[in-house]
């Protein structure tokens, strides 16, 4: 499941998709749709991939093109953002990723059972392995230890695995 700093930022995708009025409420159909808002929510996203340090690693303050005191200037990590936002808007149908999103913030395996451990008991004298990754903002570690937690307390067998990265969530 979602925690809630990760649905927050799934709504603030969603919200630079459904402002965007070429999005239309979702009746952009034939047309290309709330392109600049779905570029913007890839945006965000891509931020959340990556840690702070991988992104000093990479550019620090790299200026990337144009007068950076004028409006078209450019750091090289802007145009990082915006070479993923294009990319999306290219091979994915907003709508889709305001799904997307949305059912990602729904699904909580305790829904409907007894809470988590309940969620693990079928699953009793079987392996599980969990993985994370020491800087995911994400998935934080602890989020999985509390799965771990859980799991075990249903008689799962688990072992949990934590990569040790500065990548973030993009450590996969």
């Amino acid at each position: 499941r979602l925690y809630p700093q990760c649905m927050a930022l799934n709504e603030v995708q969603r919200g630079a998709i459904m402002s965007d009025a070429e999005g239309k409420e979702g009746e952009y159909y034939p047309s290309v749709g709330p392109v600049k808002g779905l570029a913007t929510a890839r945006k965000l996203a891509m931020i959340t991939y990556k840690t702070e340090q991988s992104f000093a690693d990479r550019w620090m303050r790299e200026p990337a093109k144009g007068n950076l005191h004028e409006w078209d200037g450019k750091f090289q990590v802007e145009t990082y953002l915006e070479y993923h936002g294009n990319e999306l808007v290219r091979r994915f149908d907003a709508n889709c990723y305001l799904y997307l999103t949305r059912a990602m913030d729904l699904h909580d395996i305790s829904v409907g059972r007894e809470g988590l451990v309940a969620a693990f008991e079928p699953y009793k004298n079987k392996s599980l392995l969990a993985v994370s990754v020491s800087s995911d903002l994400l998935f934080a570690s602890w989020q999985v230890a509390e799965l771990v937690k859980h799991a075990k307390e249903a008689g799962v067998r688990v072992t949990h695995e934590e990569i040790e990265s500065d990548n973030g969530h993009d450590a996969f």
